[in-house]
């Protein structure tokens, strides 16, 4: 977000926006809570090689996804602030909330 604020003078999303997708990205997290996943009999270990590196990924993936929305939307398509505004929310909801599973 200072990215685009400082490269193209626009505030992609607003404080309330904010606040309203910090909300809506919690509360699929609270299903986590009720799951009834087994628990394993002795500690799991993390390969952190392959977490930073899928963690890595998937954020270049997501600022570039929403640069590109964004070039989209304003250059090509021409559309209001307001409406860019609120299409990039959607993105950030939708992209936030959005979480795969595994079976395990």
């Amino acid at each position: 977000m200072a990215l685009s604020i400082l490269l193209l003078g626009f505030y992609p999303v607003t404080a309330l926006m904010i606040i309203l997708l910090a909300l809506l990205n919690d509360i699929p997290i609270l299903a986590i809570a009720y799951d009834r996943a087994k628990i394993s009999p002795k500690p799991v270990r993390w390969d952190m090689y392959e977490l930073l590196v899928m963690s890595t990924v998937l954020g270049f993936a997501g600022v570039a996804s929403s640069f590109t929305l964004f070039f989209l939307l304003a250059e090509y398509w021409k559309l209001p602030h307001d409406l860019i505004r609120s299409i990039i929310f959607t993105k950030l909801v939708v992209a936030g909330t959005t979480r795969s599973s595994t079976p395990g």
